[in-house]
């Protein structure tokens, strides 16, 4: 017969048996827990398959000698790639007289009319996007754009050059926008002073995307 000893033993024996067992599968059992998906998918306006835009521009075109005057115009731009496009333009002012202008001026008025057409070239240096709200961004590059230039201006009809930098943003997968800083490098004889001038403008475009 077991002695008193011996069933102790046992029974202490069994409650390893049971609790060991037990133990392990505690300290093996890990809870994970998911977080809530509160993450929102931003909606990004891009150029796609589109390849043109036209539109239309107003802005400031400042003309050496004389005065700065608002400018309007219209665009046509072709992407070639996702870092180079070609460019025409058309863009016409009305330049009042200058200041060491007496009455009626030295000009006609046919011939205050700045106006200009080119193609230019040009290359985006830095793509990057715009952020609005945490739902939009926006898909925008910085082009340096150079290029041939007309300008019929002072009686004046000769070719130029012109150069400058456009910001531009994609607004929509139909609409774009821009702003504009250029300059109009061109001969000019006025009055008898035959130079090189040097016209500033600054405009704001919006143009459609096809």
């Amino acid at each position: 017969m077991m002695n008193a000893r011996g069933i102790k033993f046992l029974c202490v024996c069994s409650l390893l048996v049971l609790l060991v067992p037990s133990r392990v599968l505690a300290q093996n059992t890990v809870r994970i827990i998911e977080p809530d998906d509160q993450t929102t998918a931003a909606d990004v306006a891009a150029i796609d398959t589109e390849r043109f835009e036209l539109g239309a521009y107003t802005g400031v075109l400042s003309v050496e000698d004389f005065g700065s005057e608002a400018v309007l115009g219209l665009e046509f731009a072709y992407h070639l790639n996702e870092r180079w496009m070609l460019l025409a333009n058309y863009g016409k002012a009305s330049i009042d007289k200058a200041s060491f202008e007496g009455d009626p001026g030295f000009l006609a008025s046919a011939d205050r009319d700045f106006e200009y057409y080119g193609v230019l070239g040009g290359f985006k240096l830095f793509p990057g996007r715009s952020f609005f709200g945490a739902k939009k961004k926006y898909q925008t590059g910085l082009y340096v754009l150079a290029g041939p230039d007309h300008v019929n201006f002072a009686a004046n009809d000769s070719w130029g050059l012109a150069f400058g930098l456009s910001y531009r943003v994609v607004l929509t997968d139909w609409l774009t926008g821009s702003i504009d800083f250029r300059e109009h490098l061109f001969k000019r004889d006025f009055i008898g002073d035959d130079k090189q001038t040097l016209n500033t403008e600054f405009k704001i475009g919006v143009n459609a995307l096809f």
